[in-house]
């Protein structure tokens, strides 16, 4: 197996993964699915077996970390004492975060994992995997970011709110610096708001720090209308914009090096290694200070890959490097897979995979050194259509909404915020750590700016048609849209990028129209549970679920 086989075999674990979620209510219609999968993979990809492996194995992968149900327990009390620890990395909320917790029996009467929503005025110093909670916990009464889509119906309690909380913090020395890190976050959030006005120092804390707690409801609205609400959180964007501010402040150093020095230092050491040594570890210590989220933790493992194979001289493609990182996410988390920020961000770099495979030239062709103004504005707005075209289904999916205004939008307001803000905030951070206060110049540049930014996003989202409502597509056309985008992207040699636009957005119109007329109706689980170790299949059942896929939508949870 070589590099250039992981993004095939991402596309395969990321499928086998999902499909584990499902196993409940289809037990042998996805074993037979997988067996097609396995045929098909042998008759037309090349390398095959090694996709179907990757499949096979991130399927029961997926069934050991979900098991199959067990038999059911006492009913929920109103509330319970508790011990445990975090499971995962904590996933925020607007007024706290989710967390995965590890039952340790304190109280028999809860599942032995469970989440748990933990305010934000109740979080000591941050929280962490391996952190672990006690105190006294109600069932919930706030939402659980559990989307229908994944079926999910993990138990969600809340901390109580007249009990005591406590935190134990794990005691290691990584995690001390976790806790170390996270602070300093706090501080830089602090410093923004007391240098900027409240709009724009809600807007960096977003931008730079990944923290969207200052940002207004009415604004936060107007991002997700604009389809620009990705910026809000930090991503790939975001940290290759700071590992490009970080090149170039070590550029800058060099180049004041005496010139006898910077000629002996370029012929002893090769400046990628150097430039790699020098910002990975900022860039780790960025991603834990704005709190771990997954996406940021994604980019940084990207980044550290494509800085491991530089230093050992080895070129990647940008599908290569999506496929390493994703592959060693879903290997430290699986869960993940079962996260709709992380399958959304997944969808979207899969669209521009999508696109740079329809737009390539021709084997043997040379490619255009050239490129105006319009060819580079058209480029973009084609690749966001992509993009949008594969997050469309799962969003109508999910929020039963629909949002075109995103393909303009982001060709308009993401250079403006992502190219010349970002960086901004990024400097006015720098020059306050370093000097320990405000940089004197910055704020006079950057509150217009985000102004601009903040009035570009009101003007799109203002629009007729921004976003507007659909129906819940039809499962079965959901399940053939995505089975249809991974096939393409599997398959070897270019395809025309009109062609696979209109047949990937029939599909999802037709999903759409077939929604419509569709009722609602349950799945219910076609493996009971008779006694902790057997369970009973029940072929029925499974056929009504097959039913209900081609009949009627599946119920939220």
């Amino acid at each position: 197996m070589t590099v250039r086989d992981f993004f095939p075999a991402s596309i395969m674990a990321m499928s086998g993964l999902f499909l584990s979620g499902f196993f409940e209510y289809f037990p042998l219609s996805s074993l037979l699915f997988l067996l097609l999968c396995g045929v098909l993979a042998g008759l037309f990809l090349v390398r095959g077996r090694i996709s179907l492996l990757f499949l096979a194995a991130s399927f029961i992968l997926g069934i050991c970390q979900h098991p199959l149900p067990s038999p059911p327990s006492p009913a929920r009390k109103l509330s319970s004492p508790f011990s445990g620890c975090i499971r995962n990395l904590p996933e925020p909320s607007r007024n706290g975060s989710w967390v995965d917790i590890k039952n340790s029996g304190r109280d028999a009467g809860l599942p032995g994992s469970f989440r748990l929503h933990v305010p934000e005025n109740r979080q000591s110093g941050g929280l962490f995997p391996k952190d672990c909670l006690s105190g006294t916990l109600t069932p919930v009464s706030t939402p659980s970011p559990s989307p229908s889509i994944f079926r999910k119906n993990t138990p969600t309690y809340e901390i109580a709110p007249w009990d005591t909380f406590r935190v134990v913090h794990s005691p290691s020395p990584l995690d001390r610096l976790m806790r170390s890190a996270a602070r300093t976050g706090q501080i830089l959030a602090d410093h923004l708001r007391s240098t900027y006005p409240p709009d724009t120092s809600a807007l960096l804390c977003a931008l730079d720090l990944s923290n969207t707690m200052l940002i207004t409801p009415e604004t936060l609205g107007d991002f997700q209308r604009a389809g620009v609400s990705h910026l809000l959180s930090v991503s790939g964007e975001h940290m290759t914009l700071l590992a490009l501010f970080l090149g170039g402040i070590v550029f800058c150093l060099v180049r004041i090096l005496p010139l006898p020095l910077l000629r002996n230092l370029l012929v002893r050491t090769p400046l990628i290694p150097v430039l790699a040594a020098s910002t990975l570890p900022v860039l780790a210590f960025y991603t834990v200070m704005i709190g771990m989220p997954s996406a940021a933790v994604r980019a940084f493992l990207g980044f550290l890959i494509l800085s491991l194979l530089k230093i050992f001289f080895v070129d990647l493609e940008f599908r290569d490097i999506l496929g390493l990182s994703t592959m060693i996410m879903l290997f430290a988390f699986p869960d993940l897979v079962h996260s709709l920020s992380f399958t959304l961000s997944v969808l979207a770099l899969w669209g521009i995979v999508l696109f740079q495979k329809c737009h390539r030239p021709p084997d043997g062709a040379p490619s255009s050194g050239r490129h105006s103004l319009y060819g580079t504005l058209s480029e973009s707005i084609l690749a966001g259509l992509s993009i949008t075209l594969l997050t469309a289904p799962l969003l109508a999916s999910v929020f039963k909404t629909a949002n075109p205004s995103g393909i303009l939008s982001n060709s308009v307001i993401v250079p403006i915020a992502g190219d010349v803000l970002l960086p901004m905030g990024f400097l006015d951070l720098a020059s306050f750590l370093v000097l320990d206060h405000p940089a004197p110049v910055l704020p006079l540049f950057v509150t217009p700016v985000s102004h601009i930014v903040l009035g570009l996003v009101h003007g799109f989202a203002s629009l007729p048609g921004a976003i507007f409502g659909t129906p819940e597509p039809w499962p079965a056309g959901l399940f053939v849209f995505y089975l249809t985008v991974a096939t393409i992207l599997l398959l070897d040699g270019r395809m025309p990028f009109p062609g696979v636009i209109v047949a990937l957005g029939a599909l999802f119109v037709l999903s759409l129209a077939m929604g419509k007329q569709s009722p609602p109706c349950p799945l219910n689980p076609a493996l009971e549970p008779a006694s902790p170790r057997q369970v009973h299949y029940l072929p029925r059942t499974e056929r009504s679920n097959l039913a209900a896929l081609f009949r009627c939508n599946a119920p939220d949870p």
